[in-house]
């Protein structure tokens, strides 16, 4: 089999409030598709060879991570691949039809051939800037007692007290006791913007205990608080403005322990969403730009309460929202 590539990458401004690098990554594959057609003549088997089949897509870097756009599409489906994960396919009814995918910094997106060649076609990482307009990522994979942001926005969180490094069955984590752990992030760096117009905070966890509020994540700056936080019946509860009384929930009884949760919340500038596991649970409107300033992983900001008894597997913070796909697609990624 026969294969050609041709990689081309072009940079703008993806946002004016951003400071995300818009890539557009224009990838064409030429790939000869080889079928084997039998005519008997004189018994002797002679092969055809099928025409050579272009795939063509482009992948475009967006807010909310990239944008795979199949151009042209061959006879063989094409298998799209997050990270060693299939998350789309590309096939004859595919072209012009966008295919998200929520890409973090260091992600890996594969394209290959759904055939017993199973090909690679294209094999391309993303850099910080590339990949989506991340305030803060955190993967929590290290060691140490810094949680690094791998947006590379420098909003590192520090340790206060022991949270542990952990391996589980579902993955790296950091793991915090309930009593006194959390991860403090002085400053939230926003490119020189303090309040935004429109963010996304997603976070997989699992929780020890329940029956009490805790902390997920929060932000406080004077009046001004916004949370995602277990309460103490057993509800999820996002904030969008806590002081006054901006927050939405689950039913009760909904987190139990011992069992993992992708949270998102969102907020676009006029309605802020609450999704459990993919599908949306509670939304309100609110209308004001949003601080982001400091912010604490696994307690309540400022006092000492409300720590949280359990493990997280990843945080993201992004400066746009997410409509109902993406968030079902990001959660896909987060299970």
């Amino acid at each position: 089999m026969d294969s050609e590539r041709r990689l081309q990458r072009l940079y703008a401004d993806d946002s004016g409030m951003s400071p995300v690098v818009g890539v557009a990554l224009m990838i064409a594959i030429t790939v000869a598709l080889a079928a084997v057609t039998v005519a008997m003549l004189l018994g002797v088997a002679d092969p055809g060879i099928a025409p050579t089949q272009d795939t063509a897509v482009s992948l475009d870097s967006t807010n909310a991570g990239t944008a795979l756009v199949p151009e042209v599409t061959g006879s063989n489906d094409v298998d799209v691949r997050l990270n060693g994960e299939s998350i789309a396919t590309v096939d004859g009814n595919a072209t012009g039809r966008e295919i998200f995918l929520p890409t973090a910094p260091g992600d890996e997106v594969m394209l290959v051939t759904e055939n017993e060649d199973a090909t690679v076609l294209v094999r391309e990482q993303f850099e910080a800037g590339e990949a989506g307009d991340f305030v803060a990522y955190y993967p929590f994979t290290g060691g140490g007692t810094t949680v690094e942001d791998h947006s590379r926005n420098g909003n590192d969180g520090t340790f206060q007290n022991s949270p542990q490094w952990v391996e589980t069955g579902q993955g790296s984590a950091l793991e915090f006791d309930g009593s006194d752990d959390y991860v403090a992030v002085d400053d939230l760096k926003t490119a020189g913007v303090g309040d935004v117009e429109e963010f996304t905070v997603a976070v997989t966890f699992e929780v020890d205990s329940n029956g009490d509020v805790q902390q997920l994540v929060e932000h406080n700056s004077g009046s001004e608080e916004w949370h995602i936080e277990t309460t103490n019946d057993d509800a999820l509860q996002f904030a969008v403005n806590w002081e006054d009384g901006h927050k939405i929930r689950t039913a009760d009884d909904i987190i139990e322990p011992d069992k993992t949760y992708v949270a998102v919340g969102t907020y676009d500038g006029e309605t802020y969403r609450l999704y459990l596991n993919g599908t949306e649970v509670a939304n309100a409107t609110y209308t004001s730009d949003v601080n982001m300033g400091e912010m604490q992983l696994g307690k309540n900001d400022p006092d000492d309460i409300q720590y949280f008894d359990g493990r997280m597997y990843e945080f993201r913070l992004y400066y746009t929202a997410f409509d109902d796909h993406q968030v079902e697609m990001l959660t896909r990624v987060l299970e």
